[in-house]
């Protein structure tokens, strides 16, 4: 019938444009993958020294997890700190780091550690024969919940004779839950701004039932200042279960409390 021969030819089209659509769907897949190192193929003669630099990273994202925790989300020094330790409650205001910014620190630490950390494979180089050259670290990290990962590009040229190899991209990742402390924190945070001079205990019961983490208190010399260690049993690090610490000051004016 007529309207059969004039459907059809819609149907066509329909089929095309998906196909089109399809296509343009999967070459943006493609690129991203490329641009972000995905596709990267590292030439076989040069896989254990990619395996290498892979180890050390992994190494250095553990140094710079154990840094960020003992600094309270910072590897140098917060403008608020006590003895390199920041503070999260100073004055009744609150200067907690959010997750963009620890997750620059981490990516600073790894940039600056990197490069030491390879000293040695050097050594490996100039046993096996190669020449080598390397560019600049910059790293990139993601805080998830119950991860933290990592991607490098750290371009990498060997020559071996005639031949020539490079590389350039790496990723690890780590299964500390710093994601999950960072939420245990915001919530104990909100519950301590609105009431600087007491804490409640209960309430930080709750909270680490919730996240299934560990608060402990303590408070410092004579001081109105307020030592605060979160511990997550379930992200093991260094042969040990992680801490994330941070201080808590209130004015001179105020008595710190522990409440129930």
């Amino acid at each position: 019938s007529q309207f059969i021969k004039s459907i059809l030819p819609l149907q066509k089209r329909s089929q095309v444009s998906v196909f089109v659509i399809l296509g343009i769907i999967v070459l943006v897949v493609a690129l991203f993958f490329v641009i972000n190192g995905g596709f990267e193929s590292v030439q076989p003669e040069v896989r254990p020294l990619h395996a290498y630099i892979t180890s050390c990273l992994e190494s250095v994202i553990e140094d710079a997890l154990f840094m960020v925790g003992e600094g309270g989300g910072y590897v140098g020094y917060p403008e608020f700190n006590f003895e390199g330790i920041a503070y999260y409650l100073y004055e009744e205001k609150s200067y907690m780091p959010s997750l963009g910014v620890i997750e620059e620190e981490l990516s600073l630490a790894v940039e600056f550690i990197l490069p030491f950390c390879v000293d040695e494979f050097n050594e490996v180089n100039e046993a096996q024969g190669f020449n080598w050259e390397s560019g600049e670290v910059r790293a990139k990290s993601k805080i998830r919940d119950d991860k933290v990962e990592f991607s490098v590009e750290y371009p990498w040229t060997f020559s071996k004779g005639n031949e020539t190899y490079r590389f350039k991209y790496f990723e690890a990742e780590s299964e500390v839950r710093l994601g999950i402390i960072h939420k245990a924190v915001s919530e104990y945070m909100e519950e301590q701004l609105e009431e600087p001079r007491y804490t409640c205990m209960s309430c930080l019961h709750e909270i680490g039932e919730k996240y299934e983490v560990e608060f402990y208190l303590q408070k410092i010399n004579e001081t109105n200042d307020l030592f605060v260690i979160v511990r997550d049993p379930k992200s093991d690090l260094q042969d040990g279960k992680y801490n994330f610490n941070f201080v808590n000051k209130m004015s001179e004016s105020e008595v710190i409390e522990i409440g129930n």
